[in-house]
């Protein structure tokens, strides 16, 4: 985003973790303060993983049981801007308003080979605290692809070595170990002359679909998400 830009978004998502098919919304919010810096309440940043579901600033799982989600305060400073290359670091505070305190350090970066293709990679590490301390880390691998201005499509996959230093003995849907996610993505823009408006994009995910090291099948389809989406982007403000 420019200076003084601000963003707000909705993503609205069904995810079968396994035991239950929950249903629910997470409303988030940035801004840029700067051309290079970016502060918010938020899950939804650019080259980011979207699999921390039901973190914004208004968070709601509506079924099967209704509940608040957890609100991640983050920022992120571009430190490299070029025409084949955007390299950040994002620093993100998890409050413990649903689940326990955690705290993220990301570093993405955008390549582009061309104006048409870009992937988005890095690496995302979160360490949650509380009783059941453990570190989750994720190196996303999206490729994207503009058919036009207006019309993008993408595939997500990468590795995820997942609760790392805790153990589970419960639920199905725990998980310990490596798991690799396959995801798709499209969504357009609508906008009027040098002025971006709205995003609008959908997706569909096997979150964990290859699990290696864990106690369930190697290939998992039991856990799935979709959502959709929409993004308002107002014109800067300053």
């Amino acid at each position: 985003m420019q200076k003084g830009m601000i963003r707000a978004n909705g993503i609205f998502t069904v995810w079968d973790d396994g035991v239950d098919t929950v249903f629910g919304m997470t409303l988030g919010a940035s801004i840029a303060v700067l051309d290079d810096l970016e502060l918010g309440i938020n899950n939804y940043r650019t080259g980011s993983s979207l699999q921390q579901r039901y973190e914004g600033l208004i968070p709601v799982i509506f079924s099967p049981s209704a509940g608040f989600g957890n609100m991640p305060l983050y920022g992120r400073y571009r430190f490299v801007h070029r025409e084949k290359l955007d390299f950040a670091g994002d620093l993100i505070f998890v409050l413990p308003t649903d689940t326990p305190f955690a705290f993220e350090v990301a570093l993405p970066f955008r390549i582009k080979p061309n104006d048409r293709l870009s992937v988005d990679t890095g690496i995302e590490v979160r360490g949650t605290f509380g009783s059941g301390k453990r570190a989750d880390i994720r190196i996303p691998a999206i490729v994207n692809y503009d058919f036009s201005d207006r019309a993008f499509i993408a595939g997500e996959t990468g590795v995820q070595f997942v609760n790392l230093g805790k153990g589970f003995n419960t639920a199905p849907a725990d998980l310990q170990g490596v798991a690799i996610p396959i995801g798709f993505r499209a969504g357009g823009t609508w906008k009027k002359v040098d002025k971006h408006l709205i995003d609008l994009f959908a997706g569909f995910a096997f979150p964990q679909l290859f699990e290696i090291g864990t106690s369930r099948s190697t290939v998992d389809f039991g856990i799935w998400d979709l959502f959709v989406g929409v993004a308002f982007y107002t014109r800067p403000l300053f």
